[in-house]
């Protein structure tokens, strides 16, 4: 009898560290899910500022990205009569639902292209300068295009003004 009862006794401390190694198990992986889906959602997010406050770039494009980079800086170049001296693009997770030029981007992967150089049809109104005050270089130096990284088509378009630098981790791009 009294083996008996010892018997039970270790079944239950040995169910018991089951149990409790049965709960860590579980506790982990509850938490590594929730690292994962938390990964997954900050790539996913959306653009709504400069590319410099973009942190999860993907810099590395595929050949299709690329080749729909590169025909969207042809078409570019012939279209503003531009002289580049850059071009470049990032690919990245996201998508942007406030347009500019009435198209989306939702396939979930973004073109950030930069072309740098001179764009002679392309004018800005400028600022209000105080008379004494220096002048702000408001020539455009450099166009900005998001595109949809599946279909090439373009869903933002900007211009930048003053000293303009290619972005870090960018693929160059052919300006010719």
């Amino acid at each position: 009898m009294k083996a008996h009862r010892s018997k039970k006794k270790l079944l239950r401390r040995i169910l018991r560290m089951l149990l409790t190694i049965a709960a860590s198990i579980v506790a982990f992986v509850i938490l590594y899910l929730i690292v994962v889906v938390l990964s997954l959602r900050s790539e996913s997010r959306q653009i709504s500022g400069p590319m410099n406050q973009i942190q999860d770039v993907k810099s590395a494009l595929t050949d299709h990205e690329y080749a729909l980079a590169r025909n969207l800086v042809k078409k570019e170049i012939l279209r503003e009569d531009a002289v580049l001296t850059s071009a470049t693009a990032i690919a990245i997770y996201g998508e942007v639902t406030d347009s500019n030029v009435g198209y989306a981007c939702t396939s979930g992967r973004l073109l950030y292209i930069k072309l740098i150089g001179d764009f002679p049809h392309i004018t800005t109104t400028g600022l209000a300068v105080k008379p004494g005050d220096p002048s702000t270089d408001l020539t455009v130096h450099a166009i900005v295009i998001t595109a949809d990284g599946e279909t090439g088509r373009a869903c933002q378009i900007g211009v930048q003004t003053g000293n303009v630098l290619p972005d870090k981790g960018a693929v160059s791009l052919p300006i010719k």
